[in-house]
């Protein structure tokens, strides 16, 4: 039961939260919104 959890834990953590589109990011993924955030805070 624990690897069950484990990998569970890691698929959510290591792919579904950081990859899937959110809609309140306007349907970006994390990463892509957070390289947006950056690049714009750099040409600033």
């Amino acid at each position: 039961m624990r690897a069950l959890r484990h990998t569970i834990s890691d698929y959510i953590d290591g792919w579904y939260n950081p990859h899937r589109l959110h809609s309140s990011l306007d349907y970006q993924s994390p990463q892509q919104y957070e390289n947006r955030i950056r690049h714009a805070a750099q040409a600033a």
